[in-house]
């Protein structure tokens, strides 16, 4: 079983670039998404170079817009009021108006999924790298 939170963690670093960082982090969970759905075993296709664009990109949008929607308020209103108050500005921040912030979370996904595959690849057997 993958342990597909460490993966949010080589991309800490990239939300300097002024991409949302939970597109980030849920596009370098993505490609884990089909192995705690599916009953036997993990995908290979969400772990290849087709699956960022037919697989991990859809997962990833489809995730962040659940978070967004339907997770974030309610998961910051169980937190205490100290930092429900530090956050509660910076979970407002994320929009998506236009296509250019369609376009700047797509990328992030992408990158984040891309992220995920350049890990495990330096860090699983029988991957290209390792």
């Amino acid at each position: 079983m993958p342990f597909t939170l460490s993966h949010p963690a080589i991309v800490l670093p990239l939300r300097r670039w002024g991409l949302p960082l939970s597109a980030l982090a849920l596009g370098s969970m993505a490609p884990d998404f089909p192995s705690f759905v599916m009953v036997s075993g993990r995908s290979e296709f969400s772990h290849s170079l087709p699956g960022l664009f037919l697989a991990n990109l859809p997962m990833g949008i489809g995730a962040l817009w659940l978070f967004h929607v339907a997770l974030k308020w309610p998961l910051l209103s169980l937190l205490p009021k100290a930092h429900r108050a530090k956050l509660t500005p910076v979970a407002s921040q994320f929009h998506c108006r236009s296509w250019v912030d369609l376009s700047k979370i797509a990328f992030a996904v992408l990158l984040g999924a891309f992220s995920h595959l350049l890990w495990d690849n330096l860090t699983h057997n029988g991957w290209w790298i390792s």
